[in-house]
C-alpha cells in the first residue's frame, strides 16, 4: 500500500503561514499549535490547496518524502490533517485592499441609552460569557453562521453606527475591552444579530511573540479596532 502523496485539512482544523511557519487553530478543542519552520518546509508541498497547486512527493528526494510523511502523519494524529483529498483544501487568506478604520459619528449631544438597549446588551454578556463557557469554537462559529443567515439581507449602515455607538458607551460599565477580544467581539455581534449578513469575524495569528487575536469588519471598514492593529496578523479563520 503506498503512503498518500496528498493530505487535506479537518472540518474543524484552520491553518495559516507566518514568516515561513505553520499555525494551525483546532476549533474542536480551541487550541493553537505552532510548526517550525523546517517542518513547515517538508510538509507545505502535501498539503492541498483550494487552487490545488501543491508540489508534488515524486519532486521530492526519497529521504525527504518520507521526512515530510512523518511530519503530516504527527499532525494527522493530532487531528489536524487528513490523508488523501476528501478533508478540507487549504485556502490561503489575501486581501488587496486596505483596512480603514470606520469613522465615529461627531455629534453635539449623544442620545442616552434606553431601558431595552441596556438590557439587550446585558443579554449579548450573558449569552457571550455562556457560549464560550459550554461551546468549542467551532460550534460557537457555526451558530454565528446561522445567525448571519437569518439577518437582514441589507442591514442598514447608518442605523449600525447609531448602535455601535451606543455599545461602545454602555460596555465600560459591563466589562473591560482590553485583552479579550474574543468575548468582546462575540458579544457585539450578538448585540448586533440583525445587522450580521455584512459583518465577518475573522481571527489572525502572529509570531515573535506568538499571538492571537479577534476582530470584526464590515467590508474594508474594521469594526471597533485599529487597522494598525490588525495588520500585524495573518488570517487564519473568518465566519
Amino acid at each position: 500500500m503506498h503512503p498518500p502523496s496528498r493530505f487535506t485539512l479537518t472540518r474543524t482544523a484552520y491553518m495559516a503561514e507566518c514568516d515561513g511557519c505553520l499555525i494551525f487553530l483546532d476549533t474542536k478543542h480551541d487550541r493553537y499549535s505552532l510548526l517550525s519552520e523546517s517542518d513547515t518546509f517538508l510538509v507545505l508541498p502535501l498539503i492541498a490547496t483550494n487552487t490545488d497547486e501543491f508540489v508534488p512527493c515524486d519532486a521530492l528526494s526519497g529521504h525527504l518524502t518520507q521526512e515530510a510523511l512523518n511530519v503530516a502523519s504527527d499532525l494527522q494524529s493530532s487531528g489536524l490533517l487528513v490523508a488523501g483529498l476528501n478533508g478540507k483544501r487549504y485556502a490561503p487568506k489575501f486581501y488587496e485592499d486596505p483596512v480603514k478604520e470606520l469613522p465615529r459619528p461627531v455629534l453635539a449631544k449623544y442620545p442616552l441609552p434606553g431601558v431595552a438597549e441596556i438590557l439587550r446588551l446585558l443579554r449579548a454578556v450573558a449569552t457571550a460569557k455562556a457560549m464560550l463557557v459550554t461551546l468549542p469554537l467551532n460550534e460557537i462559529t457555526s451558530r454565528v453562521e446561522r445567525w448571519k443567515q437569518s439577518s437582514q439581507c441589507s442591514p442598514n449602515w447608518h442605523r449600525f453606527v447609531e448602535q455601535l455607538e451606543l455599545y461602545r458607551r454602555v460596555r465600560p460599565l459591563l466589562y473591560n475591552k482590553k485583552n479579550n477580544c474574543l468575548f468582546d467581539t462575540l458579544c457585539l455581534m450578538i448585540f448586533a444579530k440583525k445587522h450580521l449578513s455584512a459583518i465577518t469575524w475573522k481571527f489572525g495569528v502572529r509570531l515573535e511573540p506568538f499571538m492571537a487575536h479577534a476582530w470584526l469588519q464590515w467590508d474594508e471598514y474594521v469594526i471597533d479596532d485599529e487597522p494598525a492593529t490588525i495588520h500585524n496578523y495573518e488570517v487564519i479563520l473568518e465566519a
